[in-house]
């Protein structure tokens, strides 16, 4: 069973989990790049800025949703009702999501996460709706 006590999320904490601090870094490259001395070929700052603007347009909501969700949003138990397969693995391990169903009666899904670390169907979770786009985000999507 989980600590049904609300946690504090960092912008920083929301950028990592949310792989938006990959953008973060093409873009410091970028800047570094701009204004040092570093003679850097442009198709390289192309690239890099390209890339930077991609993943924060890509990630960058996400990013904002778990760090809402966890400072402002309804903390909710919730009913694990399966996991679903994905396309990705990890180490040769199948990766799945997890799904749920919350006190409200509304569903969720998590990040894909290796299915050894993913709870048995039954028990409750811990998740936290973001208040905005009412996304849930399983608490060990927030904290690893």
């Amino acid at each position: 069973m989980s600590d049904f006590t609300p946690r504090h999320l960092s912008p920083l904490g929301a950028a990592w989990r949310s792989r938006v601090w990959i953008g973060l870094a093409s873009l410091g490259f970028l800047f570094w790049s701009l204004t040092a001395e570093a003679h850097v070929p442009a198709h390289v700052q192309v690239i890099a800025g390209g890339a930077g603007l991609g993943i924060l347009f890509w990630r960058g909501p996400m990013a904002l949703s778990m760090w809402r969700a966890a400072n402002r949003g309804e903390v909710r138990q919730a009913r694990v009702t399966g996991s679903r397969e994905t396309a990705f693995s990890s180490n040769g391990l199948q990766l799945r999501c997890l799904t749920w169903r919350d006190a409200r009666g509304a569903t969720g899904e998590s990040r894909p996460a290796r299915p050894d670390r993913l709870p048995q169907t039954g028990r409750t979770i811990v998740v936290y709706v973001d208040p905005s786009s009412e996304r849930g985000w399983w608490e060990e999507d927030l904290w690893p």
